[in-house]
């Protein structure tokens, strides 16, 4: 049964917000955001260094153990740098 089929459900009415959920969805909205603005600094970070270590004749497989990606995701990485074709 689909939510909006509910019994005595009408999708026309609506409930004065809780200040106290809104709140709480707005704290963890900014949370995620600023976690996820985070994440791609961290993220650009690692490519840089990935870039740096196959320039400084680091083998696909060392890089891989250094950092737990695939080797395709490490190629990902060089292929958007221009570094392989």
């Amino acid at each position: 049964m689909r939510p909006i089929d509910r019994e005595g459900f009408n999708r026309n009415r609506r409930r004065e917000a809780d200040a106290s959920t809104i709140a709480t969805l707005t704290e963890r909205a900014a949370a995620w955001r600023d976690s996820l603005r985070e994440t791609s600094k961290l993220r650009a970070k690692l490519n840089i260094a990935i870039i740096d270590a196959h320039q400084g004749g680091h083998s696909f497989r060392q890089i891989r153990e250094a950092t737990g990606l695939s080797i395709a995701g490490i190629q990902t990485i060089l292929m958007k740098a221009g570094l392989i074709t």
